[in-house]
Order: structure tokens, then C-alpha cells, then sequence
């Protein structure tokens, strides 16, 4: 059994992306375009956009179907190599030998594990307990497992992520005024001289190439933090009242896969506002924005029903500095879920936010939307998460995020239906998914 401690919370809100090979019908409507160059960070919070997917997989895409190997493990990430078939998945469970890092290809999961939660990985990172993985982020050309409840751990892969030999385990410093303790790890970027990282309550930054365990991290933002940073925020927020004056965190539990996000080049920086359970948020539902690796943040707030439902979006992610996606659901409220897009988000305050057209769902209060990611071509992406509470949500988008169309229907025929938390895309038929109950899910 885990020995740590697990967060309770009254919701249960995350985020993940999978992606099926279904068609949904065309229809006359706007596309959401804006300016994809900005540098994505693919899978970072349960699987996005990678830059660097132009590479095209030859194999045509199969029947989705189930991938063997895996039990009752919670499967956070999945991430696959430009033109591979063979991919990585991140897994949290009830044990240490459910929480790891794996290869996966079109038929089973590798039972060699390539990371392991093991005591001389709770060592490392200085954790009496185990440690869990909360999916990947892609910074340049490393692959970062991101963790939980691990201080001063960094888990990544440069080259082939399914060699075991690629992975590597170093002790990420320490953070000054305050220490990253049990924090979750919700992203990391890196814009060629700064590293910036995401975690539970904390943005940090450290001016260095190399992440060693002599790194020193500062704290660059955390409204209500014991000390508050940057320390003259309140009179900032005072001279600008765009300032986000809310804390970067919430009780959620499972710990959401996507519930921030960092750019890979830290170019943009996303987190919610108005959240269920975040103990300082002033500035009601919306998206707190940076685009100066995290010294400042905006606030771009939703509509007032999503504020007066303290709804705030618990599943954040983009395919580009402008085009990106805010997701939220309550339990208890129905017909809650929903998804917001933008095509100017770097433009912060002044950023455009439009809701999404949803397909009819479940009636059920508890409808939750846990994660979205996109093929590279930035048109088709996928949303995943729980309808009826405990059945898979798969929904498809073929204009860029505008309207989306029910696919959960292909999932649940496969038997075993549970949420899903994460998936990955390499083009707009090739994809992978995964959930609870050890589900895995491909079209490769």
C-alpha cells in the first residue's frame, strides 16, 4: 500500500487527451486559427501537439482497440516519437509497482518498466513514500516525466524515450524563500537561458543550462504564499487590476494532468482562477496568463456563470502561444462542463475567450472534462475525461477546438468503461488514449 498522504477534495476535475479515428460530419463554421508557430509542449499535462510531429507514420491506422498489459493503473500520459509506433505512458497506482514510465506499441505494454517508483527514486527526490507521475512535458529535447509528491526530483529522457538507457534521475536543488516540498510538478519550460517550472502553489525559475542538484530555483510567483511573490503584487495589483491576485493551486483529487501549463520555450505560462477549493481567488473564474516566463501574470476572466458557479478551469492547455483551451466542470452542477478557446491568448487581459459548441451529454451532474490534446495539425484534437461519474467522455473536434462531437461510443464497446486522463495524437488518425482501470487504447 502507499505510504503517503493523498489529497481529498470535493470535486474531481483532470484533464487528458485522447484521440480516435472517427470522422465527425463537416459544417459550415469558424476555424480557429491564430498563430501556431509558437513552440507547443507536446503531451506536457496527458498529451498535446508536439512541434515536432511532421514527421508522417506510414502505417495506415487500425480499428481503435485495446493494448494489453497494464492492471488497474491510472494511466496520466502518453507521449510517441515523431513517426514512431512505438510510444511512452506514465501510470500512477495503488502501489509502487502500478506507478512508472513504459514503452507501449500497437499491442501490448512492455512489462520492462523504463522508470520505476521505487525507494531509491523516493530517496532521490527526498520522499518517504512513493512517488507518482502526473504525465510528460516535451522542453527542447528532453522528455520530462513530471511528478508528485516529490520535492526535488527531475525525471527526464533525451533520444529514444522507450530505451531505458535514455532515462535519467537527478535532485532538482532547492527553491528559495520558500522549498518546493510535496508540490506538484504541472510544468516545465525552458526558454534557452531560464528554466521555469509549475508546481502546486509555486512558479519558480533558475537561471542555468543544466538542472543538477546545486541548481538554485527562486520563486517568482505565488499570491498568498508565506512569503507572497513577487513581494510588491498587491501594489502592482492595485496600480493594474489585470494583475491575477490568485493562487497557483487547488485541492483536487486524482492530482488533474493538466492543470496548468508551460510552454516548452516558457513563451506562455496558463493557470485557473476561481476554482473549486483554491483557498485565495479574488479575481473570480478565468485563465492567469504570463508571458515573461513567469514574472507576471493577467487575468482574462470567463463569463459571470461560470464565476457565480466558482467554476473556474481546471484543465489548461495550447497548441501555440495564441491558440489554447480552458476546460471546467462542477459536481453537482449540471451541465457544467464546458470548454473555452482562444486564438489571441497571448495577448493576455485583453485575450479573446469563446466557449465551445459541446455535443449533448450525460445528464448526470457529473460530467468532467480531464484533458485536451491535438494532432499537429492543429485542426483535429480530442477532450477526454467521466460522464455518468465513472464512464469514459471522449469527445472530437475537426475545427480546431470550435465544435465538438460525442466519439465515447468507440471506447465504451471495447468493454471496461472508466474515465479517461490522458492520450497523445501523431496526426488526425493516429492516436492513443488511457484512463482508470489500466485502460490503454490505440489506433497505431
Amino acid at each position: 500500500m502507499k505510504t503517503s498522504l493523498k489529497l481529498t477534495a470535493l470535486i474531481l476535475l483532470s484533464a487528458t487527451v485522447a484521440s480516435v479515428g472517427l470522422v465527425a460530419a463537416c459544417q459550415p463554421v469558424e476555424k480557429a486559427g491564430g498563430d501556431d508557430s509558437g513552440t507547443t509542449n507536446p503531451a506536457g499535462d496527458g498529451g498535446q501537439t508536439d512541434p515536432d510531429g511532421g514527421t508522417p507514420i506510414t502505417t495506415p491506422a487500425t480499428a481503435i482497440h485495446k493494448v494489453d498489459g497494464l492492471t488497474d493503473e491510472r494511466v496520466t500520459g502518453i507521449y510517441c516519437a515523431p513517426g514512431a509506433t512505438s510510444c511512452v505512458l506514465s501510470a500512477t497506482g495503488s502501489s509502487a509497482d502500478k506507478t512508472h514510465v513504459s514503452a507501449f506499441d500497437t499491442k501490448s505494454v512492455n512489462a520492462a518498466r523504463l522508470v520505476v517508483s521505487d525507494k531509491a527514486l523516493a530517496d532521490l527526490v527526498g520522499l518517504i513514500g512513493d512517488v507518482d507521475i502526473l504525465g510528460f512535458s516535451k522542453v527542447g529535447d528532453k522528455l520530462v516525466a513530471r511528478l508528485d509528491k516529490a520535492p526535488h526530483g527531475f525525471v527526464s529522457a533525451t533520444g529514444d524515450p522507450t530505451v531505458a538507457a535514455s532515462w535519467t534521475k537527478v535532485k532538482l536543488g532547492t527553491a528559495q524563500p520558500s522549498d518546493m516540498a510535496l508540490n506538484a510538478q504541472y510544468g516545465f519550460g525552458f526558454d534557452g537561458t531560464t528554466w521555469v517550472q509549475m508546481r502546486n502553489s509555486f512558479i519558480y525559475t533558475a537561471t542555468t543550462p543544466t538542472l543538477t542538484d546545486s541548481t538554485s530555483w527562486a520563486t517568482a510567483w505565488s499570491p498568498g504564499g508565506s512569503p507572497e511573490a513577487p513581494s510588491d503584487l498587491q501594489a502592482k495589483k492595485a496600480a493594474d487590476p489585470t494583475i491575477c491576485n490568485t493562487e497557483v493551486a487547488y485541492s483536487v483529487a486524482p492530482r488533474p494532468v493538466q492543470a496548468g501549463y508551460v510552454a516548452g520555450n516558457a513563451e506562455i505560462i496558463l493557470y485557473g482562477a476561481g476554482v473549486v477549493n483554491q483557498t485565495k481567488a479574488p479575481d473570480g473564474a478565468g485563465i492567469c496568463i504570463s508571458t515573461d516566463q513567469g514574472k507576471t501574470f493577467h487575468i482574462a476572466k470567463l463569463t459571470a456563470e461560470e464565476a457565480a458557479g466558482n467554476n473556474g478551469p481546471t484543465t489548461l492547455t495550447c497548441i501555440s502561444k495564441d491558440h489554447c483551451f480552458a476546460a471546467g466542470g462542477q459536481v453537482f452542477q449540471a451541465n457544467s462542463a464546458y470548454i473555452y478557446y482562444s486564438t489571441n491568448a497571448s495577448a493576455g487581459a485583453t485575450s479573446t475567450w469563446k466557449k465551445a459548441t459541446l455535443p449533448t451529454l450525460s445528464t448526470n451532474d457529473n460530467t468532467f472534462i480531464n484533458s485536451i490534446f491535438f494532432a499537429p495539425d492543429g485542426t483535429h484534437g480530442w477532450a477526454v475525461g467521466a460522464q455518468d461519474t465513472t464512464k469514459a467522455l471522449l469527445l472530437k473536434t475537426e475545427d480546431g477546438g470550435v465544435t465538438w462531437t460525442d466519439a465515447s461510443a468507440s471506447v465504451a464497446a471495447l468493454g471496461n468503461n472508466q474515465v479517461l486522463y490522458s492520450g497523445y495524437a501523431a496526426d488526425a488518425t493516429h492516436f492513443a488514449v488511457g484512463g482508470k482501470g489500466g485502460n490503454l487504447f490505440s489506433t497505431f
